[in-house]
């Protein structure tokens, strides 16, 4: 997967994607798990040791909670070779978790060694390492010490983050109760979630790095068939409900099992971006940081 190189940090997030190599996470020793404050940034660091590798998350905790209310916890998987912290500073999703009143966290990938950029195991790229026992760690951690809403865990990734949140979605739906991909794909076989996971997906119809009628350098499956994989997984019955917006065509299933629905946003002439925070979006492009959360928002295990 090509570097779509940027001058500006929100590149991380909206187009910074690099090629994956496989192979083992490096093993890095650390003490029992710690929490420290980084000021500069304004997030709350924490490490857990999962496997023996230290795994790192950057945790934002906006003053406009609700006083004696759980709020809900969203977390954000970054795109490869980049890190959470990266996002986090660049993509101001802060900005939105403050207004919107939601506890927002970025875990950090495991270091590629080939590369030493910090990437997932999503399925067949791009680490070995134990994601999925670093990330059911690290929620079970954050709702036995802050207020949160157990029933309200969300996670969303941007490209491989995308990947990853599919693998969550599978593995950790006991704990999860919506995932969205946002220029994502399917690179994990064998799906089988133990209750019903709202999806939703977000791809553009001139992404090159995973296009959205499949293949590419991942032999990636079509993402029409990966929303109808999702339908079937949460029983959901009966043909999806299209429509038209603009430059995004929807196809959406409800009436799923345990309320759970699946969306499918189509965005016509649109890259591999975190859509509505490029410099310079297409006209008609929606913003993914609203349709994600709108899309969240209500939802519940």
């Amino acid at each position: 997967m090509t570097t779509k190189a940027k001058g500006l940090l929100v590149a991380a997030l909206i187009a910074g994607v690099t090629a994956c190599s496989t192979g083992s996470a490096a093993q890095v020793q650390s003490p029992e798990p710690t929490q420290s404050v980084t000021p500069a940034a304004a997030l709350h660091s924490g490490s857990l040791v999962i496997d023996g590798l230290t795994r790192t998350y950057h945790l934002f905790v906006p003053s406009t909670l609700e006083p004696g209310r759980s709020a809900p916890l969203m977390v954000i998987l970054h795109p490869c070779p980049h890190t959470g912290a990266e996002v986090a500073n660049g993509s101001h999703l802060d900005d939105f978790a403050t207004a919107h009143r939601f506890v927002i966290v970025y875990p950090d990938g495991a270091v590629m060694p080939a590369t030493g950029g910090n990437c997932w195991n999503a399925g067949i790229c791009c680490t070995s390492a134990n994601d999925i026992s670093f990330i059911s760690q690290m929620i079970d951690r954050l709702t036995a010490q802050l207020r949160l809403d157990k029933a309200r865990v969300f996670v969303a990734g941007f490209s491989f983050g995308a990947a990853m949140a599919y693998r969550v979605g599978c593995e950790l739906s006991d704990k999860v109760a919506a995932i969205a991909s946002v220029s994502g794909a399917l690179v994990f076989s064998g799906c089988r979630p133990t209750r019903p996971v709202s999806v939703l997906m977000m791809q553009g119809t001139k992404d090159t790095d995973f296009p959205y009628q499949g293949g590419g350098d991942y032999s990636i499956p079509p993402v029409a068939s990966v929303a109808r994989l999702w339908a079937s997984l949460d029983g959901c019955g009966t043909s999806g409900v299209q429509s038209q917006s603009g430059i995004v065509a929807t196809t959406e299933w409800h009436s799923c099992r345990a309320g759970a629905s699946v969306r499918l946003e189509l965005i016509a002439g649109a890259p591999h971006t975190w859509f509505g925070l490029e410099p310079n979006p297409i006209p008609g492009e929606p913003n993914a940081s609203s349709e994600v959360w709108d899309f969240f928002n209500g939802i519940s295990r």
